[in-house]
């Protein structure tokens, strides 16, 4: 591993001479970008979930976790 400056690269591990703080920095980037695709999928099943007549409900908690989404619908002649 070679050192410029503070910022060690990564040119021996065959990261392409990124720094460490530019791999972190991409790692954090994909990660918001899961994180966002995660949210819009999650959307699109509630949005179809509504038309089809389903009550949804959106991060609720139990216990130490969370329920990311609820969906109940209700059965003609069954009464809850």
């Amino acid at each position: 591993m070679r050192y410029c400056g503070t910022a060690a690269t990564s040119r021996a591990s065959g990261q392409g001479g990124l720094t460490r703080i530019q791999i972190q920095i991409a790692k954090t980037e994909r990660a918001n970008l899961n994180r966002q695709m995660a949210l819009l999928a999650e959307s699109l099943v509630d949005e179809w979930l509504n038309r089809q007549g389903f009550f949804t409900i959106r991060g609720v908690k139990h216990g130490v976790g969370e329920i990311d989404l609820l969906a109940i619908r209700a059965v003609p002649g069954v009464h809850l």
